[in-house]
């Protein structure tokens, strides 16, 4: 039953065997608010500020199932003491409480958090180890089959997200620097113009931004939809048709795991996970990937460890845009 439909059932691929590793999806030892420190070319600040905070959404978005767990089992062994301390069963915890337990509760709680803060490693370590734990422990009856799948089908929406979010993130940074690059720099539009003969401006579009574009060709270009970045060769074409053959290269020479990333992306927005023939038959391009072995009709499923390697690729394609981008504007031409 999704969302009040009755679907029929549904082909679960299977991955992996066992533990979801769910801790390590976004276990990556990864720079890019260093970048934004570090950045020398302040044109593309807010593109890198925005890549850089969706970045931290994104770990966000992962570690906050785990700390309201730590949260949830927190609360309840703090009622627990309450009702110890105040000479009631601790185990009657679906009791209803005094007002005294409940303020005594609320004490202790704060207590539990103080001392966990002053602790070594911070409260996230701590949180994050005692609510991971407290995971697989509820997910542990689902995986060995004793349960229906309801808690692994929300944990596996939550690392779904995290890929949809991480293409997501990669897309509009290299859309953004993009546009910024042919902002600051004209010979890049020119570059562009030329392999595009056929995408002139509209004039008329251009009113109300002003008669000199010199310095917004890569807005005007986007607004006016001449170039767009819809799909992972959008962008590709764009950077390739505009921007120097030695930056190009390097950063296009291997986009397999970007381009998986975006393709397994489409399906979870598009096709809500569940493999169709043209996904099947793109998977073939990408053998060992665990994707080309799955079957039509079945819904993709996600552990820590698939998550984090499209993750990873996205976040390496973008600090790369970054890197090779801000390096060749520093010395390049603004005229």
């Amino acid at each position: 039953m999704l969302l009040g439909l009755d679907t029929g059932p549904l082909e679960m691929a299977k991955f992996y065997e066992g533990d979801y590793e769910y801790e390590l999806a976004t276990d990556l030892a990864h720079d890019i608010p260093r970048l934004r420190e570090n950045l020398k070319t302040k044109e593309y600040l807010p593109a890198v500020r925005v890549f850089a905070d969706s970045v931290q959404r994104i770990r966000d978005l992962h570690w906050l199932p785990v700390e309201l767990l730590y949260v949830m089992q927190a609360v309840t062994v703090a009622r627990a003491s309450a009702l110890h301390r105040t000479g009631s069963d601790p185990m009657a915890l679906l009791d209803k409480m005094t007002d005294a337990q409940e303020a005594l509760a609320s004490s202790i709680f704060t207590d539990m958090l103080k001392k966990i803060q002053e602790a070594p490693g911070g409260v996230f370590q701590h949180t994050w180890r005692v609510g991971n734990s407290h995971l697989k422990s509820l997910l542990q009856a689902e995986i060995e089959g004793k349960e229906p799948p309801y808690k692994i089908v929300a944990v596996e929406a939550v690392l779904a997200a995290i890929i949809t979010a991480s293409y997501g993130a990669l897309e509009t940074l290299a859309e953004d620097i993009w546009i910024a690059a042919l902002n600051r720099h004209p010979l890049l539009a020119k570059n562009f113009m030329e392999a595009n003969k056929d995408k002139k401006l509209d004039m008329l579009a251009t009113f109300g931004d002003g008669l000199d574009l010199t310095h917004r060709m890569g807005s005007m270009l986007v607004k006016t939809r001449k170039v767009q970045f819809q799909t992972f060769y959008d962008f590709k074409n764009a950077y390739e048709q505009s921007v120097p053959k030695e930056i190009a290269d390097p950063l296009f020479s291997d986009c397999s795991g970007v381009l998986l990333a975006e393709k397994v992306r489409h399906l979870i927005a598009h096709r809500g996970g569940i493999v169709d023939a043209k996904f099947k038959q793109e998977m073939g391009d990408f053998s060992g990937s665990g994707y080309d072995e799955i079957k039509v009709g079945e819904q993709l499923r996600f552990d820590g460890p698939i998550v984090a390697l499209h993750l990873e690729s996205c976040l390496d394609m973008g600090r790369a845009i970054i890197l090779a981008v801000d390096e060749w504007s520093c010395t390049a031409p603004t005229n």
